[in-house]
């Protein structure tokens, strides 16, 4: 701006000069730039206007949306039936929904599960997610904080809601604020009576979770989620499939959990992969013999019976790796 003034006062001393401010002038209309003079008489340059566009309506009875909680809501009924579809939901199945929002996922869940027991943290939503209760006997809403409430009470209160159902194959279906995705996931993996998890996370959060081996996504969040289950992408919904609109685009995660996991080496597992990916540029050797207490060629050794190399790096281990690693770790420590 201040060249484009300074070229104007020179160059109007000469014809030329001003033919040039003209196009100069006509350039900027152009690009949506004005030339103004302020108060003093000084060339400014000044953008134009921006065309205002009015927000669409609120399609949630205006609900004040509270960044804080991070809510985003659903209401594309295909999309909704079809998440009911992804988490396995059928008559039978006893449902654990965390994050009722406006309830438009809560009803479809009612509409087809044996019993629905729906979590939410904003009390402002209770008019909405009371008058949806009244309408399904096998629904009850419990405004309480998924995360801080102790499991057992959880369990509890599914299990005076559900009945003869078996409350030990227990669905999670969720749709959460983001910033809550991890410590949420990793909760309900670590209770025995929940069989899978559907939830909505992050696209990129997802397809950190599903990654490979050796690829730039492969982190301690992969390998970790995969010990307890299978985990998959079911969909990926558009960000424009919210209200409001959040930045990113998100995707359906469904981990079914495994059964038949070797249970006892889950603390020491975890202890494992959370050092291993702790510097992923150096050699899984250098990140894990300090913290073990174990020296290089003593461990070089249990890399080897392990079938691994001794400069093989952190994302190049599957789960499997991590857990024979770990059992031969805990042998080492049991000499």
């Amino acid at each position: 701006m201040t060249r484009i003034s300074l070229v104007y006062l020179i160059a109007k001393k000469s014809v030329v000069g001003e033919k040039f401010v003209i196009c100069l002038t006509l350039i900027c209309v152009n690009y949506k730039l004005l030339f103004n003079k302020n108060k003093k008489g000084k060339i400014i340059l000044k953008n134009k206007k921006q065309k205002t566009y009015t927000p669409r309506e609120n399609p949630f009875g205006g609900h004040e949306f509270k960044k804080s909680l991070g809510q985003n809501f659903l209401r594309d009924k295909n999309l909704l039936t079809s998440i009911v579809r992804d988490a396995g939901v059928s008559s039978s199945s006893v449902v654990l929904e965390v994050g009722a929002g406006a309830g438009t996922l809560t009803q479809e869940l009612a509409s087809v599960a044996g019993a629905v027991l729906s979590m939410e943290v904003d009390k402002s939503l209770e008019p909405t997610l009371r008058e949806l209760e009244s309408g399904y006997h096998n629904l009850r809403v419990w405004f309480s904080d998924a995360l801080k409430t102790d499991e057992s009470e959880i369990i509890k209160n599914i299990k005076d809601l559900a009945g003869d159902l078996d409350c030990g194959k227990i669905k999670v279906v969720a749709n959460i604020p983001y910033y809550i995705t991890t410590p949420l996931i990793f909760k309900f993996l670590k209770m025995d009576e929940v069989s899978s998890i559907t939830i909505m996370v992050q696209k990129e959060v997802a397809e950190r979770i599903v990654s490979s081996t050796s690829s730039g996504e492969y982190g301690s969040l992969s390998v970790m989620v995969n010990y307890y289950g299978k985990a998959s992408i079911k969909r990926v919904v558009d960000k424009t499939m919210f209200y409001p609109v959040p930045k990113v685009d998100s995707a359906v995660l469904h981990i079914e959990k495994d059964e038949n996991r070797d249970r006892e080496m889950e603390h020491t597992l975890s202890v494992v992969v959370k050092q291993a990916f702790s510097a992923r540029r150096k050699m899984l050797l250098n990140n894990l013999s300090e913290p073990f207490k174990i020296s290089k060629p003593e461990l070089e050794e249990l890399f080897i019976s392990c079938g691994l190399k001794p400069t093989v790096r952190a994302e190049e281990l599957s789960v499997d790796n991590y857990l024979a690693l770990s059992k031969k770790l805990v042998e080492y420590r049991e000499k």
